[in-house]
C-alpha cells in the first residue's frame, strides 16, 4: 500500500497525510531525489505544492517528469491525489493551463462549496456540513482538462476540488496543512500588507487546527482505503492520448506566490467541462470506494 509522493520543498510537507494509514514514499527532487519513470512499485500517487510555478522547468526540472507520471496514472487508474501546486500540474498535463489569478493570492480558511458532483463524490461526501480548509494560492488553473468533473468552488466562485479521471482528484486547497506547515509559509513576508495578511492566516489556522483535522481526516482515510483496494498493474505506457499545451504557449507570470495557489473562473460547467476546450466522454458521476470505479 505505498504511496509515492513528490515533494516540492521543505515547506510543503506531507502533513496530516502522513498520519493516516498510507505508507509514504517521499521524494524530494529539490534535494536530489529522482522522480520514478513509472509508477508500477506504488498503490497511489501524491503530488504536493511548492513555491515554484507550473511551468517553471527550466528552474525546477522534476516538473516535466511528475507532470508525464501523472498522466501515466490517469491512463492506468492509479489512485492519485494532486495537492495545490500538484493540482496545477495535473490541470497543465491533462491539457488544461495556469496563470496567475487577477484576483490577487488567497491566505485563508475558508468554506468548502461542494456541487452536487461532489456531495456524492468517493472523497469529498465525506465532509461534514460547513467544512472548511485551508487556501494559500496565487496562480490559477484557467482552462480545466477536457472531462474534468468540478465537486468544488470556494466563495470566490474560484474551483476548490476537480476529479480528473475517476480515482484522480485535485484539491487546489490543504487538506493536509496543519497550524505548523501554515506559519512557515507566511514567516518570510516582508511587505507590510501581505506579512499583516498572512499572520490573519496563520491566527485563523491555529484557532481551527484540530477541527480541520477532524474534518479531513476522514476524506484522507477514504483516499487510503482507494489505494490499498489498487491491484491494478500500474507500469504499462499510457494507452490514452493527451495533447498537453506547449509551455511557450501557455507560460504566464506564474511566479511568486507559488506553492500555494488557487484556480479561478475558468469558464467550466457543474459537470466540470470548460466551454472553451473540446467535450469529451463525461467522467461518472461517482467511484466505488472498493477501487471497482463506477
Amino acid at each position: 500500500m505505498t504511496v509515492l509522493v513528490v515533494e516540492h520543498e521543505p515547506e510543503a510537507p506531507p502533513g496530516r497525510l502522513g498520519a493516516t494509514s498510507l505508507d509514504l514514499h517521499v521524494v524530494r527532487p529539490y534535494a536530489g531525489d529522482v522522480v520514478p519513470d513509472d509508477l508500477s512499485d506504488f498503490a497511489g500517487f501524491v503530488v504536493l505544492g511548492g513555491e515554484m510555478g507550473a511551468y517553471d522547468d527550466t528552474d525546477h526540472p522534476w516538473l516535466a517528469p511528475t507532470r508525464e507520471l501523472v498522466r501515466r496514472a490517469a491512463a492506468t487508474d492509479v489512485p492519485t491525489l494532486l495537492v495545490c501546486l500538484g493540482h496545477q500540474l495535473g490541470a497543465v498535463a491533462l491539457g488544461g493551463a495556469v496563470a496567475r489569478n487577477p484576483r490577487g493570492p488567497q491566505w485563508d480558511v475558508v468554506d468548502v462549496g461542494l456541487t452536487e458532483e461532489g456531495r456524492t463524490d468517493a472523497l469529498l461526501r465525506h465532509l461534514p456540513d460547513g467544512a472548511r480548509v485551508v487556501h494559500w494560492n496565487g496562480d490559477v488553473v484557467t482552462d480545466l482538462p477536457d472531462g474534468a468533473v468540478l465537486l468544488a468552488r470556494d466563495p470566490r466562485g474560484d474551483v476548490q476540488a476537480v476529479r480528473y479521471v475517476p480515482r484522480m482528484w485535485g484539491l487546489q486547497c490543504h487538506p493536509e496543512a496543519d497550524a505548523e506547515i501554515v506559519a512557515r509559509w507566511g514567516a518570510d513576508e516582508t511587505d507590510p500588507e501581505d506579512a499583516a495578511r498572512a499572520a490573519r492566516a496563520i491566527a485563523e489556522a491555529r484557532s481551527c487546527d484540530a477541527l480541520l483535522d477532524g474534518t479531513w481526516r476522514p476524506v484522507l482515510e477514504a483516499f487510503a482505503r482507494l489505494v490499498a483496494t489498487n491491484r491494478r498493474p500500474s507500469n504499462p505506457a499510457p494507452d490514452c492520448e493527451v495533447t498537453p499545451r506547449p509551455v511557450a504557449e501557455t507560460l504566464g507570470p506564474t511566479t511568486g506566490f507559488g506553492a500555494h495557489r488557487a484556480v479561478i473562473d475558468a469558464p467550466v460547467t457543474e459537470a466540470g467541462r470548460p466551454t472553451s476546450v473540446r467535450r469529451g466522454a463525461p467522467a461518472p458521476d461517482h467511484v466505488d470506494e472498493t477501487g471497482d470505479g463506477a
